[in-house]
């Protein structure tokens, strides 16, 4: 059984339960409608599944070599993995901009907690592999490594990251006038604060200035 559990520990950014939730509803998804479902592959009801690019999967009455089992292996998961990771990563950018938060540690968080599930993705596939291979004895089966397709879908991962990192940079202002712009609205609480305090000092000016004339006016009768 997996025993991972799709959450990070130590410090965590203010988006992190919506993206914890983002993450672990795509897994939940992917668990149930795209992997689960080859394990009536053997059983009367057979299998029907439909890939990322909308074509039918359809086999029964058959065991799970040869053609089941390189679909099942070959390219038939990692599009769903690679389509959510861009999804996610957009939505997160497009998050952080709307807030003005800085949207490096966001990104990095988000790609920390769907390195996990893929880990966990692809250990439920070598486990439904091996209950396939086995035919209802699993323990006769050696379990399929999978590290080299889970280092595969990593380096993806990370390349997705940099493409957002580089396209969010490449938003940011170039000359002063838009980077004050920029500032301004991102800090406009303050320049709130210090106009009213420079009106209020204003003010107080005005009355103290007032005050030394009418007390150094000489009364004319």
């Amino acid at each position: 059984m997996d025993d991972i559990i799709l959450q990070l520990t130590g410090e965590r950014t203010d988006l992190y339960p919506k993206t914890q939730k983002l993450i672990s509803d795509l897994h939940e998804s992917l668990e149930t409608k795209k992997i689960i479902p080859w394990a009536f592959l053997l059983t009367s009801t057979g299998l029907k599944i439909t890939r990322l690019d909308g074509r039918q999967i359809s086999y029964s009455g058959i065991k799970f070599s040869g053609s089941p089992e390189q679909v099942f292996w070959t390219r038939f998961i990692e599009p769903f993995l690679e389509d959510g990771i861009i999804n996610i990563l957009d939505t997160i950018a497009e998050d952080c901009l709307q807030g003005s938060l800085d949207p490096t540690p966001h990104l990095e968080e988000a790609v920390g907690l769907y390195k996990i599930m893929t880990i966990k993705v692809y250990r439920r596939m070598v486990q439904i592999d091996r209950n396939l291979q086995g035919e209802g004895f699993p323990e006769k089966v050696t379990p399929k490594d999978a590290n080299s397709k889970i280092a595969s879908m990593e380096r993806f991962i990370d390349g997705q990251l940099k493409v957002k990192k580089a396209l969010l940079l490449k938003k940011r202002p170039d000359n002063w006038t838009e980077k004050i712009k920029l500032f301004y609205n991102e800090h406009q609480f303050f320049f709130y604060i210090l106009a009213l305090i420079l009106t209020i000092a204003g003010i107080y000016l005005t009355l103290q200035n007032n005050n030394i004339f009418f007390r150094g006016t000489p009364i004319r009768y």
